[in-house]
């Protein structure tokens, strides 16, 4: 920490306000995955189901959504860098001293 700045702590209300806070992003995290998942599998069984589509490739379609995301992925390591991880030295972190 720099000098002359001192450490905040946080209020029993504010710690509230924020565990409120994260619960609540990390439910419409989990609730968009499921969302997400089931409708996935909803349209996975139409398009494959001899009554409907009868697409006959499933490994055609698991590469293409597999090539999607990535280019999903690249967009957005792109756009947004502070999701990108930073580089770990882990020859330096698991060394141990003699």
């Amino acid at each position: 920490m720099p000098p002359g700045e001192s450490v905040h702590i946080a209020s029993k209300d504010e710690k509230k306000r924020l565990w409120i806070h994260n619960a609540s992003l990390n439910l419409l995290f989990i609730a968009s995955w499921f969302l997400f998942a089931t409708t996935l599998s909803v349209y996975n069984k139409w398009m494959f189901s001899d009554d409907h589509l009868n697409f006959p490739y499933p490994l055609f379609v698991t590469t293409l959504h597999m090539f999607v995301q990535f280019i999903l992925a690249a967009i957005l390591r792109m756009f947004w860098p502070t999701t990108n991880p930073e580089y770990v030295s882990y020859s330096s972190v698991m060394s141990c001293p003699a």
